[in-house]
């Protein structure tokens, strides 16, 4: 992804398909490694879960559409627990109301042992060609680029032993 290391937080993709993608992702460390002087000495909602959510969907339309995409609303957030553990989530996404240029979905983020957490409704994202050529020429960390999209259909086939086949 053109993501910066710190905000790199998808581990694994267990699951790719025309209904959705399925993946443990990482979550922040405390504010205090993030800023000098954070509001807060814990996050309220995890940033890097719900941004990992996000470079998902990124993945999840290059994977089903062969276009890139970048997200532009979403209706509601609800979070069950009072903060989302440092182990990580299990991230699941649903896709719906797909169009030429957008694509819905509804969002889970799940503990490890399967318990909901949080969940966003009504995520929509805007999809276009021109965003490939804007992935493509993102210079950061070295231009990690267009998201490794041909590598998901590799995961599949054994090249990361933590796909599911």
């Amino acid at each position: 992804m053109f993501h910066g290391l710190k905000l790199q937080a998808i581990e694994s993709i267990e699951g790719c398909s025309r209904q959705g993608i399925i993946a443990k992702v990482a979550t922040a460390p405390l504010p205090s490694s993030w800023m000098k002087q954070p509001l807060r000495s814990a996050w309220l909602a995890d940033p890097l879960a719900i941004d990992a959510a996000f470079q998902l969907m990124i993945l999840w339309c290059f994977e089903t559409q062969g276009i890139g995409s970048l997200p532009t609303r979403f209706s509601h957030y609800r979070q069950y627990r009072r903060g989302f553990p440092a182990t990580g989530v299990r991230t699941v996404i649903r896709a719906a109301a797909i169009d030429k240029h957008t694509a819905g979905a509804a969002i889970e983020f799940l503990d490890l042992t399967g318990a909901l957490i949080a969940r966003i409704d009504g995520y929509e994202c805007v999809m276009d060609a021109t965003l490939h050529d804007a992935f493509a020429s993102n210079q950061l960390n070295g231009g990690m680029g267009v998201p490794p999209v041909l590598s998901l259909s590799e995961e599949k086939h054994g090249r990361d032993a933590h796909a599911t086949r």
